[in-house]
């Protein structure tokens, strides 16, 4: 539904969720390449999470969330770290 235009809002309508649900789902297509990921993060936030990535690891989530403050959720952390890891293939 989303790569035909319809927004994370009116899919999360329609399927009764939470927007941010429909996000974290759809972060995984950023893993694949179906998804670019500056759909869920911007340019400059992508950077300030690959530099924690670089200097903590993508081990937890949580981890990343601490270090990087409250001005970044869960879902762009998510989509950076599914970009990195599509970007390196050599982390799992």
């Amino acid at each position: 539904l989303y790569l035909q235009g319809i927004s994370i809002d009116e899919i999360a309508k329609q399927r009764n969720l939470n927007p941010g649900t429909i996000a974290d789902h759809l972060v995984h297509f950023v893993l694949t390449g179906d998804i670019n990921v500056l759909k869920f993060v911007s340019k400059e936030k992508l950077e300030t999470i690959s530099k924690a990535i670089n200097e903590h690891g993508d081990v937890k989530l949580s981890l990343l969330k601490e270090n990087l403050g409250e001005q970044f959720n869960y879902t762009e952390i998510k989509a950076a770290v599914n970009y990195y890891k599509r970007s390196r293939p050599e982390i799992k």
